[in-house]
Protein backbone atom coordinates (compact mmCIF):
# COMPACT_ATOMS: atom_id res chain seq x y z
CA UNK A 1 0.00 0.00 0.00
CA UNK A 2 2.80 2.25 1.02
CA UNK A 3 4.92 1.16 -2.24
CA UNK A 4 1.62 2.03 -4.46
CA UNK A 5 1.00 5.37 -2.64
CA UNK A 6 4.75 6.45 -3.57
CA UNK A 7 4.62 4.73 -6.33
CA UNK A 8 1.74 7.39 -7.27
CA UNK A 9 3.28 10.32 -6.15
CA UNK A 10 6.45 10.16 -7.86
CA UNK A 11 4.27 9.57 -11.35
CA UNK A 12 2.02 12.63 -10.61
CA UNK A 13 5.27 14.68 -10.33
CA UNK A 14 6.92 13.37 -13.20
CA UNK A 15 3.84 14.12 -15.24
CA UNK A 16 3.79 17.90 -13.99
CA UNK A 17 7.18 17.93 -14.49
CA UNK A 18 6.69 17.37 -17.78
CA UNK A 19 3.59 19.48 -18.31
CA UNK A 20 5.41 21.98 -16.82
CA UNK A 21 8.45 21.71 -19.52
CA UNK A 22 6.66 21.66 -22.13
CA UNK A 23 4.69 24.81 -21.27
CA UNK A 24 7.98 26.81 -20.83
CA UNK A 25 9.60 24.96 -24.10
CA UNK A 26 6.40 26.39 -25.96
CA UNK A 27 6.34 29.84 -24.26
CA UNK A 28 9.81 30.32 -25.66
CA UNK A 29 9.35 28.42 -28.44
CA UNK A 30 6.64 31.47 -29.39
CA UNK A 31 8.55 34.23 -28.81
CA UNK A 32 11.47 32.80 -31.24
CA UNK A 33 8.75 32.19 -33.96
CA UNK A 34 7.17 35.47 -33.90
CA UNK A 35 9.86 37.67 -33.32
CA UNK A 36 11.84 35.93 -36.12
CA UNK A 37 10.81 33.42 -38.35
CA UNK A 38 9.49 35.53 -41.07
CA UNK A 39 12.09 38.33 -40.83
CA UNK A 40 14.22 37.96 -44.27
CA UNK A 41 13.43 34.77 -45.58
CA UNK A 42 15.72 33.96 -48.58
CA UNK A 43 17.78 37.13 -48.15
CA UNK A 44 21.36 37.76 -46.94
CA UNK A 45 23.00 35.41 -46.01
CA UNK A 46 20.13 32.31 -45.55
CA UNK A 47 20.18 33.10 -49.61
CA UNK A 48 23.53 31.89 -50.44
CA UNK A 49 22.91 28.52 -48.21
CA UNK A 50 20.31 27.69 -49.49
CA UNK A 51 21.33 27.93 -53.18
CA UNK A 52 24.69 25.96 -52.53
CA UNK A 53 22.34 23.81 -50.73
CA UNK A 54 20.63 23.07 -53.85
CA UNK A 55 23.57 23.14 -56.20
CA UNK A 56 25.27 20.37 -54.05
CA UNK A 57 22.53 18.22 -54.19
CA UNK A 58 21.52 19.03 -57.91
CA UNK A 59 24.54 19.93 -59.71
CA UNK A 60 22.56 20.55 -62.89
CA UNK A 61 20.56 23.35 -61.91
CA UNK A 62 23.37 25.97 -63.05
CA UNK A 63 26.41 24.36 -63.77
CA UNK A 64 27.77 27.62 -65.18
CA UNK A 65 27.80 29.30 -62.24
CA UNK A 66 30.91 30.52 -60.96
CA UNK A 67 29.94 30.67 -57.12
CA UNK A 68 27.39 28.04 -56.86
CA UNK A 69 29.92 25.53 -58.48
CA UNK A 70 32.84 26.65 -56.18
CA UNK A 71 32.43 23.25 -53.79
CA UNK A 72 31.86 23.91 -50.17
CA UNK A 73 32.42 20.54 -48.63
CA UNK A 74 32.45 21.78 -44.73
CA UNK A 75 28.96 22.39 -45.33
CA UNK A 76 27.91 18.89 -46.60
CA UNK A 77 25.59 17.92 -44.01
CA UNK A 78 23.25 21.10 -44.02
CA UNK A 79 23.33 20.47 -47.81
CA UNK A 80 22.34 17.20 -47.85
CA UNK A 81 19.08 17.94 -45.57
CA UNK A 82 18.09 20.77 -47.19
CA UNK A 83 19.28 20.55 -50.48
CA UNK A 84 16.60 17.53 -50.40
CA UNK A 85 13.86 19.88 -48.75
CA UNK A 86 14.49 22.58 -51.76
CA UNK A 87 13.48 20.35 -54.58
CA UNK A 88 10.45 19.16 -52.37
CA UNK A 89 9.04 22.18 -50.95
CA UNK A 90 10.40 25.26 -52.36
CA UNK A 91 13.03 27.76 -51.03
CA UNK A 92 10.52 30.12 -48.47
CA UNK A 93 9.26 26.89 -47.19
CA UNK A 94 12.79 25.27 -46.21
CA UNK A 95 13.46 28.45 -45.17
CA UNK A 96 10.29 28.54 -42.64
CA UNK A 97 10.60 25.08 -41.69
CA UNK A 98 14.21 24.61 -40.89
CA UNK A 99 14.10 27.89 -38.95
CA UNK A 100 11.49 25.72 -37.01
CA UNK A 101 13.79 22.80 -36.51
CA UNK A 102 16.88 24.93 -35.10
CA UNK A 103 14.22 27.69 -33.17
CA UNK A 104 13.07 24.47 -31.38
CA UNK A 105 16.42 23.53 -30.83
CA UNK A 106 17.40 27.00 -29.08
CA UNK A 107 14.14 27.08 -27.16
CA UNK A 108 14.78 23.33 -25.80
CA UNK A 109 18.43 24.11 -24.65
CA UNK A 110 17.25 27.36 -23.08
CA UNK A 111 14.71 25.64 -21.03
CA UNK A 112 16.71 23.22 -19.98
CA UNK A 113 19.54 25.28 -19.32
CA UNK A 114 16.81 27.84 -16.99
CA UNK A 115 15.43 24.61 -15.38
CA UNK A 116 19.10 24.00 -13.94
CA UNK A 117 19.76 27.27 -12.68
CA UNK A 118 17.05 27.82 -11.05
CA UNK A 119 15.53 30.55 -13.26
CA UNK A 120 11.75 30.67 -13.55
CA UNK A 121 9.76 30.80 -16.59
CA UNK A 122 8.56 34.92 -16.62
CA UNK A 123 12.92 35.52 -15.39
CA UNK A 124 13.06 33.33 -18.79
CA UNK A 125 10.86 35.25 -21.13
CA UNK A 126 11.80 38.44 -20.19
CA UNK A 127 16.21 37.62 -20.32
CA UNK A 128 15.00 36.20 -23.91
CA UNK A 129 13.47 39.01 -24.45
CA UNK A 130 15.97 41.41 -23.57
CA UNK A 131 18.69 39.32 -25.46
CA UNK A 132 16.54 39.09 -28.69
CA UNK A 133 15.44 42.98 -28.59
CA UNK A 134 18.80 44.10 -28.05
CA UNK A 135 20.12 42.72 -31.40
CA UNK A 136 21.02 39.50 -29.29
CA UNK A 137 23.65 41.16 -26.87
CA UNK A 138 24.04 44.24 -29.67
CA UNK A 139 25.85 42.18 -31.72
CA UNK A 140 28.97 43.31 -30.82
CA UNK A 141 31.13 41.30 -33.55
CA UNK A 142 28.08 41.20 -35.55
CA UNK A 143 26.90 37.77 -34.13
CA UNK A 144 23.80 36.18 -33.76
CA UNK A 145 21.88 32.77 -32.69
CA UNK A 146 18.51 33.26 -33.86
CA UNK A 147 17.58 34.79 -37.33
CA UNK A 148 17.93 33.02 -40.72
CA UNK A 149 18.06 29.34 -41.84
CA UNK A 150 22.12 28.89 -41.37
CA UNK A 151 23.93 26.06 -39.59
CA UNK A 152 25.11 28.04 -36.67
CA UNK A 153 21.56 28.05 -35.54
CA UNK A 154 21.36 24.95 -35.33
CA UNK A 155 25.26 24.69 -33.78
CA UNK A 156 24.24 26.73 -31.21
CA UNK A 157 21.33 25.12 -30.09
CA UNK A 158 23.56 22.07 -29.78
CA UNK A 159 25.83 23.70 -28.02
CA UNK A 160 23.00 25.23 -25.35
CA UNK A 161 22.14 21.52 -24.80
CA UNK A 162 26.07 20.62 -24.44
CA UNK A 163 26.08 23.54 -21.86
CA UNK A 164 22.99 21.45 -19.40
CA UNK A 165 24.80 18.52 -20.37
CA UNK A 166 27.93 19.84 -18.36
CA UNK A 167 25.80 21.34 -15.28
CA UNK A 168 24.22 17.37 -15.50
CA UNK A 169 27.98 16.42 -15.53
CA UNK A 170 26.96 13.93 -18.12
CA UNK A 171 30.24 14.32 -20.51
CA UNK A 172 30.20 11.72 -22.61
CA UNK A 173 27.29 13.31 -24.39
CA UNK A 174 28.70 16.76 -23.58
CA UNK A 175 31.22 15.88 -25.86
CA UNK A 176 29.50 14.23 -28.19
CA UNK A 177 27.43 17.39 -28.62
CA UNK A 178 30.13 19.21 -29.00
CA UNK A 179 31.12 17.16 -31.67
CA UNK A 180 27.95 17.31 -33.45
CA UNK A 181 28.17 21.32 -33.52
CA UNK A 182 31.17 21.19 -34.93
CA UNK A 183 30.08 19.44 -37.83
CA UNK A 184 27.10 22.01 -37.88
CA UNK A 185 29.38 24.66 -37.98
CA UNK A 186 33.18 24.37 -37.49
CA UNK A 187 33.35 27.85 -36.21
CA UNK A 188 30.47 28.16 -33.33
CA UNK A 189 31.57 23.81 -32.82
CA UNK A 190 35.33 24.96 -32.57
CA UNK A 191 35.23 27.80 -30.53
CA UNK A 192 32.67 25.94 -28.29
CA UNK A 193 35.05 23.18 -28.07
CA UNK A 194 37.99 25.41 -27.21
CA UNK A 195 35.92 27.04 -24.52
CA UNK A 196 34.83 23.83 -23.06
CA UNK A 197 38.32 21.81 -22.65
CA UNK A 198 40.15 24.61 -20.38
CA UNK A 199 36.89 24.25 -18.33
CA UNK A 200 37.48 20.79 -18.41
CA UNK A 201 40.91 20.96 -17.17
CA UNK A 202 40.02 23.88 -14.63
CA UNK A 203 37.33 21.65 -12.89
CA UNK A 204 39.62 18.72 -12.75
CA UNK A 205 42.12 21.03 -11.16
CA UNK A 206 39.50 22.54 -8.71
CA UNK A 207 38.71 18.51 -7.30
CA UNK A 208 42.60 17.43 -6.98
CA UNK A 209 42.31 15.40 -9.46
CA UNK A 210 45.67 16.14 -11.39
CA UNK A 211 47.36 15.37 -7.71
CA UNK A 212 46.07 11.83 -8.28
CA UNK A 213 47.74 9.52 -10.94
CA UNK A 214 45.14 11.08 -13.68
CA UNK A 215 46.89 10.01 -16.87
CA UNK A 216 46.70 6.58 -15.51
CA UNK A 217 43.21 6.72 -13.71
CA UNK A 218 41.39 8.71 -16.71
CA UNK A 219 43.58 7.67 -19.81
CA UNK A 220 40.46 5.38 -21.06
CA UNK A 221 37.79 8.54 -20.45
CA UNK A 222 40.10 10.40 -22.44
CA UNK A 223 40.33 8.34 -25.27
CA UNK A 224 36.72 7.63 -25.67
CA UNK A 225 35.84 11.27 -25.16
CA UNK A 226 38.59 12.19 -28.20
CA UNK A 227 37.56 9.09 -30.38
CA UNK A 228 33.98 10.52 -29.51
CA UNK A 229 34.64 13.90 -30.64
CA UNK A 230 36.31 12.73 -33.98
CA UNK A 231 33.42 10.40 -34.72
CA UNK A 232 30.87 13.42 -33.92
CA UNK A 233 32.75 16.02 -36.05
CA UNK A 234 33.83 13.92 -38.55
CA UNK A 235 32.14 16.38 -41.65
CA UNK A 236 34.01 19.41 -40.35
CA UNK A 237 37.37 17.45 -39.10
CA UNK A 238 37.79 15.39 -42.41
CA UNK A 239 36.85 18.70 -44.56
CA UNK A 240 39.83 20.64 -42.50
CA UNK A 241 42.14 17.42 -42.88
CA UNK A 242 42.09 17.77 -46.65
CA UNK A 243 42.13 21.37 -46.64
CA UNK A 244 45.05 21.55 -44.46
CA UNK A 245 46.95 19.20 -46.66
CA UNK A 246 46.13 20.54 -49.92
CA UNK A 247 49.00 22.95 -51.38
CA UNK A 248 48.04 25.22 -53.58
CA UNK A 249 49.81 28.20 -55.44
CA UNK A 250 48.03 31.77 -55.12
CA UNK A 251 48.58 34.68 -58.06
CA UNK A 252 50.72 37.06 -57.40
CA UNK A 253 48.91 40.11 -56.39
CA UNK A 254 49.33 43.15 -54.39
CA UNK A 255 47.21 41.58 -51.34
CA UNK A 256 46.18 38.86 -49.58
CA UNK A 257 43.25 37.35 -50.08
CA UNK A 258 43.45 36.75 -46.25
CA UNK A 259 43.70 40.52 -46.22
CA UNK A 260 40.58 40.98 -48.69
CA UNK A 261 38.69 38.32 -46.80
CA UNK A 262 39.18 39.59 -43.11
CA UNK A 263 39.47 44.14 -43.56
CA UNK A 264 38.11 44.68 -47.33
CA UNK A 265 35.04 42.19 -46.71
CA UNK A 266 34.00 41.40 -43.52
CA UNK A 267 35.91 44.25 -42.06
CA UNK A 268 32.44 44.49 -39.34
CA UNK A 269 32.91 41.38 -38.23
CA UNK A 270 36.89 40.95 -37.90
CA UNK A 271 38.74 44.48 -37.54
CA UNK A 272 37.95 46.38 -34.59
CA UNK A 273 39.76 50.11 -35.84
CA UNK A 274 36.79 50.08 -38.45
CA UNK A 275 33.66 49.80 -35.26
CA UNK A 276 31.84 52.15 -34.13
CA UNK A 277 32.62 53.27 -30.95
CA UNK A 278 29.39 52.12 -29.21
CA UNK A 279 30.56 48.71 -30.01
CA UNK A 280 33.50 48.93 -27.60
CA UNK A 281 31.04 50.75 -24.89
CA UNK A 282 28.67 47.67 -25.12
CA UNK A 283 31.71 45.03 -24.58
CA UNK A 284 32.19 47.47 -21.23
CA UNK A 285 28.25 47.48 -20.29
CA UNK A 286 28.20 43.80 -20.67
CA UNK A 287 31.95 43.27 -18.88
CA UNK A 288 30.27 45.31 -16.03
CA UNK A 289 27.19 43.16 -15.78
CA UNK A 290 28.86 39.74 -15.92
CA UNK A 291 31.61 41.31 -13.26
CA UNK A 292 28.86 41.81 -10.74
CA UNK A 293 27.47 38.85 -11.62
CA UNK A 294 30.24 36.71 -10.96
CA UNK A 295 30.84 38.51 -7.42
CA UNK A 296 26.90 38.00 -6.31
CA UNK A 297 27.13 34.38 -7.73
CA UNK A 298 30.46 33.49 -5.64
CA UNK A 299 29.27 34.92 -3.28
CA UNK A 300 25.78 32.94 -3.18
CA UNK A 301 28.19 29.88 -3.37
CA UNK A 302 30.58 29.97 -0.45
CA UNK A 303 26.92 30.88 1.32
CA UNK A 304 25.45 27.77 0.34
CA UNK A 305 28.89 25.40 0.28
CA UNK A 306 28.57 26.76 4.08
CA UNK A 307 25.06 26.04 5.03
CA UNK A 308 23.58 23.40 2.50
CA UNK A 309 26.96 21.31 1.80
CA UNK A 310 25.21 18.53 0.13
CA UNK A 311 22.49 20.66 -1.96
CA UNK A 312 23.16 23.16 -4.30
CA UNK A 313 22.51 21.78 -7.94
CA UNK A 314 21.21 25.42 -8.76
CA UNK A 315 24.48 27.62 -8.04
CA UNK A 316 27.09 25.04 -9.28
CA UNK A 317 25.42 25.33 -11.97
CA UNK A 318 25.15 29.05 -12.24
CA UNK A 319 28.81 29.21 -11.58
CA UNK A 320 29.20 26.68 -13.91
CA UNK A 321 27.83 28.56 -16.49
CA UNK A 322 30.03 31.98 -15.71
CA UNK A 323 33.08 30.02 -15.66
CA UNK A 324 32.06 28.85 -19.15
CA UNK A 325 31.43 32.44 -20.31
CA UNK A 326 34.97 33.55 -18.75
CA UNK A 327 36.77 30.88 -21.01
CA UNK A 328 35.16 31.72 -24.00
CA UNK A 329 36.45 35.05 -23.90
CA UNK A 330 40.07 34.29 -24.39
CA UNK A 331 39.82 34.09 -27.89
CA UNK A 332 37.65 37.50 -28.18
CA UNK A 333 40.51 39.22 -25.83
CA UNK A 334 43.32 37.22 -27.98
CA UNK A 335 41.53 38.73 -31.04
CA UNK A 336 42.06 41.97 -29.47
CA UNK A 337 45.68 41.51 -29.48
CA UNK A 338 46.09 40.02 -32.11
CA UNK A 339 44.84 43.52 -33.67
CA UNK A 340 47.76 45.04 -33.11
CA UNK A 341 50.37 42.69 -35.26
CA UNK A 342 47.71 40.51 -37.85
CA UNK A 343 47.62 43.26 -40.44
CA UNK A 344 47.07 40.82 -43.29
CA UNK A 345 44.01 39.04 -40.97
CA UNK A 346 46.12 35.66 -41.24
CA UNK A 347 44.41 35.12 -37.51
CA UNK A 348 41.52 37.25 -37.29
CA UNK A 349 39.91 35.44 -40.48
CA UNK A 350 38.91 32.95 -38.23
CA UNK A 351 36.40 35.06 -36.36
CA UNK A 352 38.11 35.24 -32.75
CA UNK A 353 35.21 37.92 -31.35
CA UNK A 354 31.64 36.12 -32.23
CA UNK A 355 31.22 32.96 -30.16
CA UNK A 356 32.68 34.68 -26.91
CA UNK A 357 30.68 37.77 -27.50
CA UNK A 358 27.17 36.29 -27.78
CA UNK A 359 27.81 33.96 -24.93
CA UNK A 360 29.03 37.15 -22.44
CA UNK A 361 25.96 38.57 -23.73
CA UNK A 362 23.35 35.88 -23.27
CA UNK A 363 24.88 34.22 -19.91
CA UNK A 364 25.17 37.57 -18.47
CA UNK A 365 21.57 38.14 -19.14
CA UNK A 366 20.37 34.82 -17.64
CA UNK A 367 22.61 35.57 -14.34
CA UNK A 368 21.84 38.86 -13.95
CA UNK A 369 17.99 37.87 -14.33
CA UNK A 370 18.03 35.76 -11.96
CA UNK A 371 19.67 37.45 -9.59
CA UNK A 372 17.02 39.82 -9.90
CA UNK A 373 14.26 37.30 -9.21
CA UNK A 374 16.35 36.32 -6.19
CA UNK A 375 16.64 39.89 -4.91
CA UNK A 376 12.64 40.09 -5.76
CA UNK A 377 11.50 37.08 -3.89
CA UNK A 378 13.72 37.45 -0.65
CA UNK A 379 14.58 41.54 0.07
CA UNK A 380 11.89 42.54 2.46
CA UNK A 381 12.06 45.99 1.81
CA UNK A 382 10.04 45.65 -2.17
CA UNK A 383 7.51 43.15 -0.22
CA UNK A 384 4.86 45.56 -0.68
CA UNK A 385 5.72 46.27 -4.12
CA UNK A 386 5.90 42.37 -5.25
CA UNK A 387 2.46 42.33 -6.62
CA UNK A 388 2.77 45.20 -9.05
CA UNK A 389 6.52 44.97 -9.83
CA UNK A 390 5.12 41.44 -11.34
CA UNK A 391 2.16 42.98 -13.36
CA UNK A 392 3.88 46.15 -14.65
CA UNK A 393 6.46 43.31 -15.71
CA UNK A 394 3.64 41.71 -17.65
CA UNK A 395 2.18 44.60 -19.02
CA UNK A 396 5.68 45.72 -20.31
CA UNK A 397 6.08 42.26 -21.83
CA UNK A 398 2.94 42.14 -22.94
CA UNK A 399 3.27 45.52 -25.06
CA UNK A 400 6.21 44.94 -26.25
CA UNK A 401 5.23 41.78 -27.93
CA UNK A 402 1.79 42.70 -29.39
CA UNK A 403 4.57 44.83 -31.31
CA UNK A 404 5.84 41.77 -32.20
CA UNK A 405 2.60 40.17 -33.08
CA UNK A 406 1.66 42.94 -35.19
CA UNK A 407 4.64 42.65 -37.32
CA UNK A 408 4.67 38.80 -37.71
CA UNK A 409 1.12 39.48 -39.13
CA UNK A 410 2.18 41.76 -41.52
CA UNK A 411 5.41 39.94 -42.60
CA UNK A 412 2.54 36.85 -42.97
CA UNK A 413 0.81 39.32 -45.22
CA UNK A 414 3.74 40.42 -46.91
CA UNK A 415 4.52 36.41 -48.02
CA UNK A 416 1.72 36.29 -49.89
CA UNK A 417 2.83 38.40 -52.44
CA UNK A 418 6.85 36.39 -52.16
CA UNK A 419 9.31 37.09 -53.12
CA UNK A 420 7.87 40.77 -54.06
CA UNK A 421 9.34 42.37 -51.40
CA UNK A 422 12.85 39.95 -50.80
CA UNK A 423 15.94 42.79 -50.85
CA UNK A 424 15.16 45.36 -53.43
CA UNK A 425 12.61 43.01 -55.35
CA UNK A 426 9.38 44.65 -56.62
CA UNK A 427 6.66 44.54 -58.99
CA UNK A 428 8.94 45.03 -62.33
CA UNK A 429 12.18 43.66 -60.51
CA UNK A 430 10.17 40.77 -60.92
CA UNK A 431 8.57 41.29 -64.45
CA UNK A 432 12.35 40.89 -65.83
CA UNK A 433 12.97 37.98 -63.45
CA UNK A 434 9.75 36.24 -64.95
CA UNK A 435 10.53 37.05 -68.12
CA UNK A 436 14.44 35.94 -67.97
CA UNK A 437 12.93 32.32 -66.39
CA UNK A 438 10.78 31.97 -69.46
CA UNK A 439 12.62 33.65 -72.29
CA UNK A 440 16.40 32.83 -72.30
CA UNK A 441 18.29 29.96 -72.69
CA UNK A 442 18.99 27.56 -69.30
CA UNK A 443 23.04 27.96 -69.81
CA UNK A 444 22.61 31.88 -70.46
CA UNK A 445 24.70 33.97 -68.11
CA UNK A 446 23.67 37.00 -67.24
CA UNK A 447 25.60 40.37 -65.85
CA UNK A 448 24.08 42.04 -62.88
CA UNK A 449 24.87 44.37 -60.17
CA UNK A 450 27.61 42.96 -57.54
CA UNK A 451 25.95 44.41 -54.51
CA UNK A 452 22.14 44.02 -55.25
CA UNK A 453 19.41 40.80 -55.78
CA UNK A 454 22.05 38.86 -54.04
CA UNK A 455 19.44 35.80 -54.69
CA UNK A 456 19.52 36.26 -58.51
CA UNK A 457 20.34 33.13 -59.15
CA UNK A 458 17.19 31.39 -57.73
CA UNK A 459 15.28 34.59 -58.75
CA UNK A 460 15.91 33.53 -62.07
CA UNK A 461 17.45 30.09 -62.49
CA UNK A 462 20.37 31.76 -64.60
CA UNK A 463 24.03 32.10 -63.77
CA UNK A 464 25.67 35.37 -63.31
CA UNK A 465 29.24 36.64 -62.24
CA UNK A 466 29.75 37.52 -58.77
CA UNK A 467 27.78 39.01 -55.76
CA UNK A 468 29.56 40.65 -52.95
CA UNK A 469 28.03 39.46 -50.51
CA UNK A 470 29.01 35.75 -51.71
CA UNK A 471 32.47 34.93 -50.96
CA UNK A 472 34.49 31.42 -52.09
CA UNK A 473 35.84 29.36 -49.70
CA UNK A 474 39.65 29.16 -50.94
CA UNK A 475 42.60 31.70 -51.22
CA UNK A 476 42.69 31.42 -55.02
CA UNK A 477 38.84 31.55 -55.51
CA UNK A 478 38.83 34.84 -53.30
CA UNK A 479 41.46 36.26 -55.68
CA UNK A 480 38.79 35.75 -58.19
CA UNK A 481 35.64 36.89 -56.65
CA UNK A 482 37.85 40.03 -56.15
CA UNK A 483 38.51 40.45 -59.31
CA UNK A 484 35.22 39.63 -60.75
CA UNK A 485 33.77 42.52 -58.77
CA UNK A 486 37.08 45.02 -59.41
CA UNK A 487 35.49 44.17 -63.17
CA UNK A 488 31.99 44.63 -62.68
CA UNK A 489 32.26 48.26 -61.23
CA UNK A 490 35.10 49.26 -63.88
CA UNK A 491 38.14 49.15 -62.05
CA UNK A 492 41.56 47.75 -62.77
CA UNK A 493 41.91 44.05 -61.96
CA UNK A 494 44.38 44.95 -58.66
CA UNK A 495 42.56 47.73 -57.73
CA UNK A 496 42.61 48.44 -53.84
CA UNK A 497 39.22 49.11 -52.41
CA UNK A 498 39.16 52.37 -50.49
CA UNK A 499 35.91 51.37 -48.90
CA UNK A 500 35.26 48.37 -46.74
CA UNK A 501 32.26 46.56 -45.70
CA UNK A 502 28.94 47.72 -46.55
CA UNK A 503 30.42 51.11 -47.39
CA UNK A 504 32.27 49.50 -50.36
CA UNK A 505 29.05 46.96 -51.82
CA UNK A 506 27.16 49.92 -52.08
CA UNK A 507 30.19 51.73 -54.03
CA UNK A 508 30.12 48.72 -56.28
CA UNK A 509 26.69 49.07 -56.85
CA UNK A 510 27.24 52.88 -57.51
CA UNK A 511 29.85 52.67 -60.20
CA UNK A 512 28.35 49.16 -61.81
CA UNK A 513 25.41 51.69 -62.71
CA UNK A 514 28.06 53.89 -64.57
CA UNK A 515 30.08 50.98 -67.01
CA UNK A 516 29.66 52.30 -70.47
CA UNK A 517 28.78 49.89 -73.40
CA UNK A 518 32.82 49.60 -73.98
CA UNK A 519 33.40 47.93 -70.82
CA UNK A 520 30.07 45.85 -70.79
CA UNK A 521 31.19 44.49 -74.34
CA UNK A 522 34.41 43.33 -72.63
CA UNK A 523 32.91 42.16 -69.93
CA UNK A 524 30.23 40.00 -72.12
CA UNK A 525 33.54 38.52 -73.73
CA UNK A 526 35.50 37.62 -70.87
CA UNK A 527 32.37 36.21 -69.09
CA UNK A 528 30.81 34.37 -72.15
CA UNK A 529 27.90 37.00 -70.81
CA UNK A 530 24.72 37.02 -72.82
CA UNK A 531 22.57 39.65 -70.90
CA UNK A 532 23.49 42.85 -69.05
CA UNK A 533 20.76 43.92 -66.59
CA UNK A 534 20.37 46.96 -64.64
CA UNK A 535 17.74 49.76 -63.94
CA UNK A 536 16.09 51.31 -67.17
CA UNK A 537 18.42 54.60 -66.40
CA UNK A 538 21.40 53.19 -67.11
CA UNK A 539 21.66 53.66 -71.13
CA UNK A 540 24.15 51.46 -73.26
CA UNK A 541 24.25 51.27 -76.83
CA UNK A 542 23.60 47.51 -76.89
CA UNK A 543 20.18 45.67 -78.40
CA UNK A 544 17.79 45.82 -75.48
CA UNK A 545 15.93 42.02 -74.87
CA UNK A 546 13.51 43.20 -72.59
CA UNK A 547 12.58 46.74 -70.81
CA UNK A 548 9.80 47.75 -68.49
CA UNK A 549 9.29 51.07 -66.52
CA UNK A 550 12.00 50.43 -63.75
CA UNK A 551 14.43 48.03 -65.58
CA UNK A 552 16.31 46.80 -68.56
CA UNK A 553 17.62 44.07 -69.63
CA UNK A 554 20.46 44.46 -72.71
CA UNK A 555 21.37 41.55 -74.78
CA UNK A 556 25.32 40.85 -76.80
CA UNK A 557 25.18 41.84 -80.27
Amino acid sequence: MLFDTVTSTFEKEEKQNSSSFLKEFLIIFALLIFSHLLTGNMAENEVGKLMLAKQFMFPDWLPNDWYLSQPQKYQALFQLVFGHSIAYLGFLATSILGRIIYYSLISFGLVLIARQIKLHLLSLFTAITLFLYSHQGMAIAGEWMVGSLETKGFAYGIVLIAIWLAMKQRYIWMIASLGIATSLHILVGGYATLTFLPWLAWSAYKKGLFRQEFIKKYLSTICLGTFIYLLTSIFATVTLFHSLSKTVTAPESMLQATYIYTFLRNSHHLAPFTWQKIRFLIIIIYLGIFGWCWHKTKEEFVFSVQKYPNNGTGIKSRLLLLELTVFSLIPLFGGFVAVFFDSEGALLQYYPFRFGSLMLALNSLLIAVYLIQKYIKTSRYIQGFKKYGFSLCLVTLALVHSLTLTSFTKQAINLLDFPIGIEQNNLESQDVFTWIKNNTAKEAIIISSPSHYIGFNWLTNRATIAKFKLVPPTEIQIFEWYERLNDLSGYPKDYVWQKTGFEMEEELHQDYQKLTTVQVKNLMEKYQAQYFFDYRKHNLDLPIAYENNGYRLYQSN
